[in-house]
């Protein structure tokens, strides 16, 4: 939480925390979507996110540990072993081209998710072609790191 929240502007993809364990680090990835304090991702639509970030990260790269929603609604944490930032970026933007080809979300039945009925295939396909849009602006965090962005 050392991010001066009134200052970013997302879309980004940023390191948000480190820590090791045994012989390798662990990293936390902040994943923003919605500007703090001004909008968010509605409810089932971030959950749509994390059921298809968790399939398809997970898929695609087995240093992917686990993705889960920020409690404010504007983002995703990505919980990863060691990762560069340009790693993670590809494969974000690998799980956002699944999820545009998808037909239904990930996960998103009664025996595998908690709140099934509580999901939305277009409003994360929609969220998905919004952030490859703007894929150029994710490692804007990293140019600013004295800047708490």
């Amino acid at each position: 939480m050392d991010l001066d929240h009134r200052r970013m502007t997302p879309p980004f993809i940023r390191e948000s925390h480190r820590a090791r364990s045994g012989e390798t680090d662990v990293i936390v990835w902040d994943l923003r979507i919605g500007q703090p304090n001004v909008s968010r991702v509605p409810a089932p639509v971030m959950h749509s996110m994390e059921h298809a970030l968790i399939a398809y990260l997970r898929r695609d790269g087995p240093a992917v540990i686990h993705a889960a929603p920020m409690g404010c609604g504007t983002g995703l944490y990505l919980v990863t072993f060691v990762l560069d930032f340009e790693e993670i970026a590809r494969l974000v933007a690998s799980a956002l081209e699944s999820l545009l080809r998808a037909t239904e979300v990930p996960m998103a039945d009664t025996a595998q998710c908690g709140a099934a009925e509580h999901h939305t295939l277009s409003g994360a396909q929609e969220v998905a072609r919004w952030l490859l849009r703007h894929r150029a602006e994710w490692a804007q965090a990293l140019d600013h790191p004295d800047d708490d962005r």
